[in-house]
């Protein structure tokens, strides 16, 4: 259950991380662009292998599925 709980939780933070990034700055608060490297190491990968994938559990089926393309920071972070 608590496995589940961490697959579902990041796979909703790589679905906000795939996200439209050009967000608007407001003061005080840095704007994120793609020159800044992400807090998540499976961002690039859910982008390059899973494009598309919505839901979850379907992110972190998409990177088993990709498992040998999957960057080893990635497989660490996801622990597929």
């Amino acid at each position: 259950m608590n496995r589940l709980l961490v697959f579902a939780s990041v796979a909703i933070f790589l679905l906000a991380a795939g996200c439209d990034s050009q967000s608007t700055s407001t003061e005080g608060a840095p704007k994120q662009n793609a020159e800044q490297p992400s807090a998540n190491p499976c961002t690039a990968d859910v982008q390059n292998l899973c494009p598309g994938v919505q839901q979850p559990k379907d992110v972190v089926g998409c990177l088993r599925e990709h498992k040998e393309e999957v960057s080893e920071a990635c497989i660490a972070f996801v622990k597929i």
